[in-house]
């Protein structure tokens, strides 16, 4: 088990050895923080809570915790999984850019039937993979299925419009 001793962020921390090596006051603001830390702890029994991608949230005992009230985490799956690989995928995205910039480009190799002189021959030739292409590549590879993350867009824009009714507001 982890000790409080090392759940206490390394900056607060090290102004706590300064204080203690010091006769240099703590800040009340300091002091209440590290009051809500050591709470927080107390708490969870002696674990820190990781947040999560949604924000809101908190990982405890190594699983996923959403009891926050605003959390949408599970209503939109689709939306859930983009969330987590956001980072990646737009670093990727980025990567290929620059490199489309540098003069190299991602492409499918696509092979025709071209008609020639006397028959006709298979030719092969490189199609750039850009614009939505790219996107879907991505949302491919990282498992997320764009006609679903649209139903999921179109249901969240019903959902908010359902709110903002007049009956919703009287309610």
């Amino acid at each position: 088990m982890t000790t409080a001793y090392e759940l206490i962020a390394p900056e607060r921390l090290a102004l706590l050895g300064e204080i203690a090596r010091s006769t240099r006051m703590m800040s009340s603001a300091t002091v209440i923080e590290l009051l809500k830390d050591i709470e927080q702890l107390r708490a969870n029994g002696g674990e820190k809570r990781r947040p999560l991608a949604c924000g809101l949230c908190y990982e405890e005992h190594g699983e996923e915790v959403h009891p926050h009230p605003e959390c949408t985490w599970g209503r939109y799956p689709e939306h859930d999984k983009l969330t987590k690989v956001k980072d990646k995928s737009q670093a990727v995205y980025d990567f290929l850019q620059f490199a489309t910039k540098h003069g190299v480009d991602l492409g499918r190799t696509v092979t025709t039937r071209v008609a020639v002189f006397e028959g006709s021959e298979d030719c092969t030739a490189v199609q750039p993979v850009e614009g939505l292409q790219l996107q879907e590549l991505l949302a491919k590879h990282f498992g997320v299925d764009l006609v679903k993350l649209d139903q999921e867009k179109e249901r969240m824009i019903d959902e908010l419009r359902a709110l903002n009714t007049p009956e919703a507001s009287r309610g």
